[in-house]
């Protein structure tokens, strides 16, 4: 019971200590038994480890559709403000269960297969090579701002055939 956290609260979110380096409290909670409470406003139940998650999100008992749940929380005036933001969520493919999910992720798949992941990869390297090219002057940049945020952007853009003027 000693690597055991004690239940995480809402005002330990987000500090400036938290967002600056929130690896120490994710080691905490990782080292920590499986599915542990965490005590925001209204309570969560969290699984911090990969076979904990891979259980539940297989799980036909256990459902994807919680955007009502996330509206829920905020108080009755911010309810109304936020409604079609949930309603829009509601209809992402990672809020929705079987078989409507099965469904749309099988249309999907065909784009992720590896030989068409294999067949990016130029793009993604040209891209790559562009987001690294302030390296080669500063020899530094901020990677989170500088390339990890961008570059999923980047590639998106690129699989939509948006013009690199409108990046």
């Amino acid at each position: 019971m000693s690597n055991v956290p004690a239940p995480l609260s809402a005002k330990d979110l987000f500090t400036p200590d938290f967002v600056k380096n929130p690896y120490p409290t994710y080691r905490q909670y990782l080292e920590g038994r499986g599915v542990q409470y965490l005590n925001t406003d209204g309570g969560i139940w969290a699984a911090f480890k990969h076979a904990d998650c891979s259980t539940f999100l297989r799980d036909p008992r256990l459902s994807a559709k919680r955007t009502g749940i996330l509206i829920d929380q905020l108080p009755a005036e911010k309810q109304k403000e936020f409604a079609e933001l949930a309603r829009r969520f509601s209809l992402w493919l990672l809020f929705l269960d079987a078989p409507e999910h099965t469904r749309l992720r099988k249309l999907m798949n065909k784009g992720f297969s590896p030989a068409a992941i294999e067949s990016l990869r130029p793009q993604v390297e040209k891209i790559v090579d562009r987001l690294l090219k302030p390296l080669r002057k500063d020899h530094q940049i901020e990677i989170l701002s500088q390339f990890a945020h961008p570059l999923p952007a980047y590639v998106i853009a690129e699989l939509l055939d948006v013009p690199e003027s409108l990046h």
